[in-house]
């Protein structure tokens, strides 16, 4: 029983120290040409596994404990980083996890502030769609694209989709509105009619979904406005992904390219066991 208290606060105390206080280690370039590495580039990482015994009888291996919670955890540093950024930081020691996860909460909070906001301002373009520009041509007015709202803030009006009720389309000739433009657009790039119809079919704007802005300029501006708002919203929270993706890549390439592992024998005092070695330069 006295024997496993004394291990114990070996295990402690072992702990303690090495996590406390830094020695000096050596890159495996360095070890090869015999060059000892400066004492400000790097921060020695270095734990000692030895399989015998000491003079009290007690393992040695107790002196392994860093290895065991280290060792393993080290390998999986950057796929934890590309997981969570900051967390390989973390795993290996290195004050700087807070950069990377003050990063990722920020730009996390940002797209979705942005995401919400892209939200207020869509809800609030088609409801003065809705009710100006649509309410003359439908009383229950269905939503679409988002380059149907596009279209909206170009165009004064859509224009009509046939000039008669009944019987063959009769496309719109008024170029000042959307549906005439297209239909002069398609003439001329067209050589049939036929062909031309055909297309104008395709991508005029038919009778339940027409508008017009007219005697409502004031209510079309707010429009504009707001659609210039979803779009800058829009804009900042695909910016917020590319910072976010980017965060995830930094930190794992930081994981995977500062930690180098080395596992050398441990023959210079006699003993059976090995020691692993990670230099991180600072």
């Amino acid at each position: 029983m006295l024997r496993r208290v004394v291990a114990i606060g070996l295990v402690a105390a072992g702990i303690h120290a090495v996590s406390s206080r830094p020695v000096q280690a050596q890159s495996f370039d360095d070890l090869r040409a015999g060059v000892a590495a400066p004492r400000d580039r790097f921060r020695d990482l270095s734990f000692t596994l030895d399989t015998g015994a000491d003079s009290n009888g007690l393992p040695s291996g107790l002196r392994a404990a860093p290895f065991h919670v280290t060792a393993r955890a080290r390998p999986y540093a950057p796929l934890a980083s590309a997981l969570v950024p900051g967390s390989g930081q973390i795993i290996l020691g290195q004050d700087r996890f807070v950069v990377y996860t003050a990063v990722e909460v920020f730009s996390w909070w940002a797209f979705a502030k942005n995401r919400h906001e892209q939200s207020q301002q869509e809800t609030a373009f088609k409801r003065i769609a809705a009710g100006v520009a649509r309410a003359h041509f439908t009383s229950n007015p269905r939503d679409t694209a988002w380059s149907y709202y596009e279209a909206m803030r170009d165009w004064q009006a859509s224009g009509y989709y046939s000039k008669s009720p009944t019987g063959p389309i009769q496309p719109e000739t008024d170029t000042s509105t959307y549906n005439g433009y297209h239909w002069q657009l398609a003439l001329r790039t067209h050589p049939t009619r036929e062909q031309a119809l055909a297309e104008y079919e395709e991508v005029a704007i038919r009778p339940e979904f027409q508008w017009s802005w007219q005697d409502a300029q004031f209510q079309k501006d707010v429009f504009v406005r707001t659609t210039d708002k979803r779009n800058d919203a829009h804009r900042a929270s695909v910016r917020d992904l590319a910072i976010i993706g980017a965060n995830h890549m930094l930190s794992l390439i930081d994981a995977f390219t500062t930690v180098r592992l080395e596992l050398l024998p441990t023959a210079a005092d006699g003993g059976t066991g090995a020691q692993l070695r990670a230099t991180v330069p600072w």
